[in-house]
């Protein structure tokens, strides 16, 4: 089954290419990847802290039914049993990429800050990119950062970014190693989500926006 492909055409595209927009598709294994014309992938795993800091990542899922997958977080054997399960489905609403993830814990797995998405971001081809909150107070930054928004944008080059937004309000971390990459951490569930969650998130590509920070003009 090919992918799931968003493609949104932009009227403004970098070197003048008609039709080199970027574009989000979803992998067979289930994982997001952002192509940009002339720059490497932007690409996307999940993961999860338990019992304080031990860390488990998620690259690929199980596909289960059409643009349907599964998978499961497992504590490591020697810290006993305990897992999260949880399904993701992908449906495309116009020009927008809505994923929706439903968790279940089975067992005791005692979780550190809860459940994350992780975009991937590649230097040096995006070093420099500006994030702008598109649903929070506004910010822009280039650093390292925490943040409560219900979205942002992720400048893809001069004229096109990645849009990302959540549900509801959420944390939105960023972690840069400058020379090397930079980790978007999005989080879907908080640690203290019950016996089951739910969480939706939307992707699309839209005009930059420009960065300005309204109240030091």
């Amino acid at each position: 089954m090919k992918a799931l492909v968003l493609a949104v055409a932009l009227a403004a595209l970098a070197a003048g290419i008609a039709g080199a927009a970027p574009e989000v598709t979803v992998t067979d294994g289930g994982s997001l990847v952002v192509k940009t014309p002339g720059k490497q992938d932007v690409t996307t795993y999940l993961f999860l802290w338990y019992d304080r800091w031990i860390w488990r990542e998620l690259h690929e899922l199980t596909r289960i039914d059409g643009d349907t997958w599964q998978g499961s977080f497992g504590k490591r054997e020697e810290d006993g049993p305990g897992r999260v399960l949880f399904t993701q489905s992908v449906t495309r609403e116009g020009d927008t990429l809505r994923l929706t993830y439903e968790f279940e814990r089975d067992g005791d797995m005692e979780l550190t800050r809860g459940i994350f998405l992780s975009l991937y971001i590649p230097f040096p081809d995006y070093e420099g990119g500006d994030v702008v909150f598109t649903h929070g107070p506004p910010k822009t930054t280039e650093d390292n950062f925490e943040t409560a928004a219900r979205g942002c944008t992720l400048a893809l080059f001069e004229t096109a970014a990645l849009e990302v937004a959540t549900d509801r309000a959420s944390t939105y971390r960023l972690r840069a190693e400058p020379g090397r990459r930079a980790n978007l951490f999005v989080r879907l569930v908080p640690s203290d989500f019950g016996d089951r969650a739910r969480a939706s998130l939307t992707l699309r590509i839209v005009p930059a926006i420009e960065a300005v920070r309204p109240w030091r003009r």
